[in-house]
């Protein structure tokens, strides 16, 4: 396995938390600001800090003051001056005063429209340098913004990663090699100089930056969570936090929830037991760290090769990539066998198993009878705001049997040949 870039290979478990998260496979790469829709996006954000500034107010009152000088001038100068033979005339030479050139082409006659021209020449010199100081100071606003993350974020279809750890690396890395066209939009508490070399290392991601705590309702607002598309919860594995990580991920999740009643929702754990507060929480899906840690040890201890095997799988640039696909949709009704023949010869994809989204699940549907304090606090937030469901649910098969009927709303797992993989 290699790579470039000083960009890390994706690792088993956060390929996993990638795919739960994404569940797209590789899309054509793309110009890096978006093309059209990410110059209309900037072109939106830049009238909205000029509205903020008061620059477009300044510019309409501009505007205003040449207009009405070359009207001033139209009618003093019109049947006295013969250069002067209509209103774009009258136009073109307050145009002209206004900006100090003076060509000289046309000259006022009159008092009224001398004075005028002095008038003209005054305001240019009191006014330009205010306009010229609010422009720059729109895109130093900007860029500091920006920069430290304070920025009001106006993306849609984005995705957001809450926290920070040293996966967030390997998720990044996996976006860049699906080629990802979304902006990808990181909320925590990272330092500047984290953030620049992030832009660095993943050139090929349109990648923006929040500060502030992930699970913070004012924060995630700033990121525009409600108009998202993902959102993946990252716990924190420092030692001074990492007992109450947990706790911010169920947090986080709620807000997010609350914010995004549609966004899909990937959280990360480190205890099992907060496994079913996060789905209860509105997690569509959990991952407990180093979950499967077990199976690859105890693979690689009585199984040779078949932890390298499994770990190729779920590492992106390894090979091979173990991915969903859709199911064409003649194959609905048909059998397992039919599409696992049909796939191997056509496209040399090899067949594993299906998945299945269900409705989301309810509140009631995953409370126990003996609710714990968190429970109490969660169902109280979803009454709260009028809510009483959580996540989505999945169900697997794999490998189900050469007969089984595959049914409409199934997706495919597959492994794709290596010159597709790294196509």
């Amino acid at each position: 396995m290699c790579y470039h870039s000083g960009v890390p290979p994706v690792t088993a478990s956060s390929k996993v938390s990638l795919r739960a998260a994404t569940g797209r496979k590789r899309r054509a790469p793309r110009r890096r600001n978006g093309g059209v829709a990410g110059l209309l996006r900037e072109i939106r954000e830049i009238y909205i800090l000029a509205r903020q500034e008061k620059l477009v107010a300044l510019l309409s009152w501009l505007l205003l003051f040449i207009l009405t000088a070359s009207v001033v001038f139209f009618v003093a100068e019109r049947g006295r001056n013969a250069d002067v033979t209509n209103y774009f005339d009258a136009l073109y030479w307050s145009l002209i005063s206004f900006s100090t050139v003076g060509y000289g082409d046309l000259v006022p006659t009159t008092t009224i429209a001398r004075a005028s021209a002095l008038v003209m020449v005054l305001s240019f010199l009191a006014l330009m340098p205010l306009v010229g100081a609010t422009i720059t100071s729109i895109y130093v606003s900007k860029k500091i913004k920006g920069v430290s993350g304070l920025e009001q974020l106006n993306f849609s279809d984005h995705i957001v990663i809450c926290g920070w750890n040293n996966k967030g690396d390997n998720i990044l890395a996996g976006l860049q090699a699906m080629t990802e066209q979304s902006p990808v939009v990181i909320v925590g508490e990272l330092e500047p100089d984290h953030v620049e070399n992030l832009t660095q290392a993943y050139p090929q991601l349109d990648l923006h930056f929040v500060r502030g705590p992930y699970h913070s309702e004012p924060t995630l607002k700033r990121a525009n969570v409600r108009r998202a598309r993902v959102a993946v919860v990252l716990i924190s594995y420092r030692m001074d936090s990492m007992l109450r990580s947990d706790e911010k991920a169920v947090l986080a999740v709620l807000t997010l929830r609350e914010l995004g009643p549609e966004i899909r929702i990937v959280a990360e754990c480190f205890a099992n037991s907060y496994r079913g507060h996060l789905r209860r929480a509105g997690a569509d899906q959990v991952v407990v760290s180093g979950e499967l840690d077990g199976f690859m040890l105890t693979a690689a201890a009585v199984s040779p090769g078949l932890d390298s095997s499994v770990k190729d799988a779920l590492s992106f640039g390894a090979g091979h990539d173990l991915w969903t696909a859709p199911i064409p949709a003649e194959f609905a009704g048909r059998t397992f066998r039919e599409l696992a023949r049909h796939w191997l010869d056509e496209k040399c994809w090899l067949l594993l198993g299906l998945v299945q989204e269900h409705r989301k699940l309810g509140i009631q549907d995953v409370l126990s009878g003996e609710t714990s304090g968190i429970d109490s606090f969660i169902v109280r937030q979803f009454e709260l705001a009028g809510r009483g469901q959580g996540g989505s649910q999945h169900l697997h098969f794999m490998n189900p049997g050469p007969d089984h009927i595959i049914s409409e709303h199934d997706r495919a797992i597959v492994i794709f040949p290596a010159e597709e993989s790294n196509a």
